[in-house]
């Protein structure tokens, strides 16, 4: 607490400084709300509520509420009216709630609202607020945020405003943002083979998989050398994708070497991932129920005959769902992205360090200023840290003994009266202590422990098997992976309208083509034709779309692509 008492008081500290700086700015009559007593945890001088409408399940522990809520009426003077909505119907909700103007003062959305979202509802039709306007309320999110400048970039839209907090994690040195790959290093080590690097090797190893003794079991007819599921989009393509410079998922796509935008199928090399994956196919390389059913049952299927298969990967699944078995986790490791010739890049896709906009504020909500400098406190580490876990056991603020105990050692918190087998299982910290339903907010937890916990360090506690597949994740993956900037590009109205009708009947339909193709189902000698379909279908606008505004963001935050820097030295 002492800790925490400290940094509050350097936060206020910096907080008057800026005040000071930033006189000239409106005075607001709620601006005394606002507590900066460096003494004392609450935001508020008074007690001040504001509805809610939160991402998650209402409360079913004995007390018929979350310690989090509690906590904040009783330390920091907000009380919090909340309704919660499941988060598959969550952005139903909100949108009937924006049509009507009857939005609650705070939404909790993590993984709901979308960069679209908050075009239209803060920039454009003013729903939500702009934070930057009260940066003076907010010193710890905008410092933190601004220790990486791609998330700056994410969360500013073009008129050069923030409409909402996001939740922040520090990539640690070692650590890969990629979407890995795996591979079976235990059937390379047995034929004798390294691991690909091209695409020729790569398919070269799928062949040998299939035709030799890989598992060595005697038999060489019974090795599956490529497993996963076609169902829901491109888990597996996006593999083949990226060998061809193509750095994107499902509708769009992202030149790795020129940095131009795409959607997918107008990528001069699209064709070719798409015969690359036919071929596969023909030769007997993929598991036989690729296409048919759901990716469940499809991985259900892998999991069931982990005894002799496979090469796989998936950017959703971890091991253990794509194994089913942790005693099979010693036998994978992340793969290298492959290229098909020296002209691409190789490379991966970067998942940003950020959750966007997990909370936004309602731009009339009658007390903006406490608005803001409550959602900025859980920016503290300490504050966050309570936030996701729930109170220290045994602290102060541990109202009803279902707090945690920290392991410096495994880095791990257990929990006392957890009634759980597992004394760390997150289903009890959801059921009683905090509202995030498995969204994070303000720090992320890792990030928040790494900066409050003395000696807190990347990987302590891991076994040696995960120690070992982290090492292959990071070094197969780094230096190749490239964030996907065509997340963070924000469009006006008129772009949106363009973009939502395209967008869904046109990945819809490519998806169903490219199965078809891939299986035989469509002759290949239909190719033209179908992308003659996508044409008449607006293809041809929607690409022109995702590569105008691609480029004016790219412009806009000063990227160059390889193909730039490379002209460039030869200029010089």
């Amino acid at each position: 607490m002492k800790r925490f008492l400290m940094l509050l008081l350097a936060v206020l500290l910096a907080l008057g400084t800026t005040l000071s700086a930033l006189a000239a700015a409106e005075p607001s009559p709620n601006a005394g709300l606002v507590n900066t007593d460096p003494n004392s945890i609450k935001v508020a001088n008074e007690l001040v509520e504001f509805s809610v409408l939160a991402r998650g399940k209402p409360p079913t522990n004995e007390r018929g509420t979350y310690w989090w809520v509690d906590f904040v009426e009783k330390e920091m003077n907000i009380k919090l009216n909340i309704e919660f909505i499941d988060s598959g119907v969550f952005r139903e909700k909100l949108t009937i709630l924006a049509q009507t103007d009857s939005l609650p003062d705070l939404i909790m959305a993590s993984a709901t609202i979308w960069s679209a979202d908050v075009m239209t509802w803060g920039m454009e039709d003013q729903l939500f607020l702009a934070i930057d306007k009260y940066r003076e309320y907010a010193p710890r999110y905008f410092a933190e945020i601004e220790k990486q400048p791609e998330l700056v970039a994410a969360t500013t839209t073009p008129d050069g405003h923030t409409y909402g907090f996001s939740n922040i994690r520090v990539v640690n040195e070692g650590q890969s943002m990629g979407i890995f790959t795996i591979t079976n290093t235990e059937w390379l080590d047995r034929l004798g083979m390294e691991m690909p690097t091209t695409l020729d090797e790569f398919y070269n190893m799928l062949v040998a998989f299939r035709d030799e003794d890989a598992n060595g079991d005697g038999d060489p007819t019974n090795e599956i050398p490529w497993q996963g599921a076609n169902s829901g989009g491109y888990p597996e393509r996006i593999f083949v994708n990226w060998a061809f410079g193509i750095n994107g998922y499902r509708w769009d796509a992202v030149d790795s070497y020129t940095y131009e935008g795409y959607f997918s199928p107008y990528h001069p090399r699209y064709k070719e991932s798409i015969a690359f994956m036919k071929k596969c196919w023909d030769e007997g390389l993929f598991q036989s129920t690729f296409f048919s059913g759901t990716g469940e049952e499809n991985f259900a299927y892998g999991q069931a005959n982990t005894d002799y298969t496979y090469y796989g990967f998936s950017v959703d699944l971890d091991r253990t769902q794509m194994t089913g078995n942790k005693d099979l986790w010693s036998s994978y490791s992340a793969q290298i992205p492959v290229i098909a010739d020296d002209s691409v890049v190789r490379s991966t896709w970067k998942g940003l360090p950020i959750d966007l906009f997990t909370w936004t504020i309602n731009a009339s909500t009658k007390y903006p200023e406490v608005a803001v400098a409550f959602l900025d406190s859980f920016y503290d580490p300490y504050l966050s840290i309570l936030y996701t876990y729930g109170p220290e056991f045994g602290s102060e603020y541990d109202y009803y003994g279902t707090g945690w105990e920290y392991d410096p050692e495994t880095q791990s918190m257990t929990y006392p009266n957890n009634t759980y087998a597992n004394k760390g299982d997150y289903n009890y910290v959801r059921e009683q202590n905090t509202i995030m339903d498995g969204a994070t907010f303000g720090l992320e937890g890792s990030t928040a422990a790494k900066y409050y916990f003395k000696d807190w360090q990347y990987g302590v506690g891991w076994s040696e098997e995960e120690a070992r597949w982290q090492k292959t994740l990071a070094e197969n993956n780094f230096p190749y992976e490239m964030p996907q900037y065509l997340d963070t590009v924000f469009y006006t109205d008129e772009e949106k309208e363009l973009f939502d009708t395209y967008r869904a009947p046109l990945q819809n339909y490519m998806m169903a083509q490219e199965a078809l193709f891939i299986s035989g189902e469509r002759d290949w000698s239909e190719f033209d034709d179908y992308m003659k379909e996508l044409d008449d279908m607006g293809g041809q606008e929607f690409n022109m779309l995702l590569k105008n505004k691609l480029a004016s963001h790219l412009e806009m935050l000063g990227i160059k692509s390889p193909a730039q820097l490379e002209a460039e030295g030869k200029a010089e």
